[in-house]
């Protein structure tokens, strides 16, 4: 887990895994576009369940580039926008050629063509619908040992979710007390470790219920960490608002259109 000054507009070519941003999890899987806010800890983990590594090509920039008379002039109002979601990041979740012709495009650093690809960007974003990814902004600095500790954590919990998971264990593997662990997670994250968790088996879920048309949701409700099937539909509510059933329903439905 890290943060940057720059802001970091990344495009996934090819892997599936998850985004853990701020105080949100996402779930990542070719052709999603993420808009990353400057000093926003963020961390990219790849899901083992697939054999196939994640790629990502990603183009950095300060807020200073705002500051350009020629950009300011040509589109105020897009740029305002633009400027705008980069406080909590965003993303779009299925974009098209015009998008991988432009990231293909980039070039090494200080070159006029990835000027004219952050042009490109700035209007894509305009004109597509985005989701916001998190309106939580740790205040200080990640250092490297807090990242590796972070890193470690969600290490863990990802390829152990679908296992019982006791804070005694967790903190353990952190080297720290439970109460000392609970306070350091929730000073980074913004949540407690349980509700960090409880995403995390929500956002696998929701990945199955796209994907696995097979499986019945009380198999999804199982592989995804719940012991309990009315658990799981009241947790599943209370984050996505709206039922497992109505979710696949919708995603179905938006596949067919």
């Amino acid at each position: 887990m890290h943060q940057h000054q720059e802001v970091q507009v990344s495009l996934i070519l090819k892997g599936n895994g998850t985004l853990v941003i701020g105080d949100s999890v996402h779930s990542y899987n070719p052709g999603q576009l993420f808009l990353i806010g400057s000093n926003v800890p963020h961390v990219f983990l790849s899901d083992q369940a697939f054999r196939e590594k994640s790629h990502m090509i990603s183009l950095f920039f300060t807020h200073t580039i705002f500051k350009d008379s020629f950009l300011k002039s040509a589109h105020p109002k897009i740029l305002n926008s633009f400027i705008a979601k980069t406080e909590e990041g965003c993303k779009i979740s299925h974009t098209d050629s015009k998008i991988i012709e432009i990231f293909s495009s980039l070039q090494a650093p200080y070159n006029i063509e990835n000027y004219i690809c952050l042009l490109q960007l700035i209007n894509y974003f305009e004109e597509t619908a985005t989701t916001p990814l998190t309106a939580f902004n740790y205040p200080r600095k990640i250092s490297d040992t807090d990242g590796k500790r972070m890193q470690l954590i969600f290490d863990y919990v990802l390829n152990n979710f679908k296992n019982e998971i006791s804070l005694p264990h967790i903190a353990n593997l952190a080297y720290m007390t439970p109460n000392a662990f609970c306070r350091y997670f929730k000073q980074r994250t913004n949540k407690t470790f349980f509700q960090f968790l409880i995403e995390l088996r929500i956002e696998e879920a929701s990945k199955l219920l796209t994907t696995q048309a097979d499986l019945s949701i009380a198999e999804i409700s199982e592989r995804s960490g719940f012991k309990n099937l009315s658990n799981f539909n009241r947790k599943f509510k209370q984050i996505k608002k709206i039922t497992p059933f109505l979710f696949r329903k919708s995603s179905l439905h938006n596949r067919l259109i």
